[in-house]
């Protein structure tokens, strides 16, 4: 590798840094029967993602029900991921099926959107205590307004969904513990 690219990957990679120290999995508690997302101290994030973090926990998005037993179903045919059940609105395509689109930015907030709505998904199935396809759904015209909100302003496309991915990742692994008789269900 010549010195000029070996310069351009770290300059590259000192550009991305904050990004990806800012897309790590958050950590949750549960007290009073909600789990908590423990947000990033300010100085841990850029700006504009402590922007976007205190957004979601003024929308409620680093709250939910705690579950609190397992949930008998097929382990066989039960849905791993809100991308596995049918009847989602139109809008909705899970991400692993999206087609990439030339402009990072729209890429980005689609993708945000996707996230958003998933972890809206988790939240009601796990507040229904049902580990089918029944609740595993959420309302796609909420999800976009709220990413649109979350998102507002933000001027670095890089930015946008770090916090989401971390979310709707953190929420889906209670889902999991839930729905998993071979998973504890203890929450740290």
């Amino acid at each position: 590798m010549t010195q000029v690219r070996k310069s351009a990957l770290i300059a590259t990679l000192v550009a991305l840094a904050p990004a990806l120290a800012s897309a790590n999995t958050y950590r949750a508690e549960t007290k009073d029967g909600m789990r908590h997302i423990i947000p990033k101290e300010d100085h841990q994030v850029v700006p504009e993602v402590a922007m976007i973090q205190k957004r979601a926990i003024e929308m409620g998005l680093f709250t939910w029900p705690a579950p609190t037993e397992k949930v008998e179903i097929d382990q066989l045919t039960r849905p791993r991921e809100v991308g596995d059940c049918t009847g989602h609105d139109a809008g909705y395509i899970p991400t692993h099926q999206r087609e990439k689109d030339s402009d990072p930015l729209k890429q980005r907030l689609i993708v945000a959107t996707t996230q958003v709505y998933e972890w809206m998904a988790y939240r009601n199935a796990i507040a229904a205590k049902d580990c089918s396809c029944d609740h595993l759904k959420a309302d796609w015209p909420q999800a976009v307004a709220t990413s649109s909100a979350l998102h507002d302003g933000v001027s670095n496309w890089r930015y946008i969904g770090a916090s989401t991915r971390s979310m709707r990742t953190t929420i889906h692994k209670d889902f999991k513990r839930m729905c998993d008789v071979t998973m504890p269900l203890v929450l740290e």
